[in-house]
């Protein structure tokens, strides 16, 4: 007899405002070592490349979100981590 579904690492996608996204993944990753949630919240990513474009003949690196407005977290969903990532200003 099963008095529950059992927690499970996975991947969620939480919307951020487009522009913030290395912010509020600095933000939950302190978060997260501050509160001693890392057996809750294993990573948090911000899924991006590092493109290269060359503008009045130089050649500058500039880093392109895939996703803008969004990252993604693994964590275990349970309250305690939900409450963080819903909270994450």
């Amino acid at each position: 007899m099963t008095t529950g579904a059992a927690l499970e690492r996975k991947w969620y996608v939480v919307r951020t405002y487009s522009g913030h996204e290395n912010k509020v993944k600095a933000y939950l990753e302190n978060e997260v070592i501050q509160a001693g949630w890392q057996e809750r919240i294993f990573n948090v990513l911000v899924p991006s490349e590092k493109v290269f474009e060359v503008k009045d003949g130089k050649k500058k690196s500039k880093t392109k979100t895939f996703f803008p407005g969004y990252i993604l977290v693994e964590a275990l969903l349970d309250e305690k981590a939900k409450y963080a990532i819903l909270n994450t200003p």
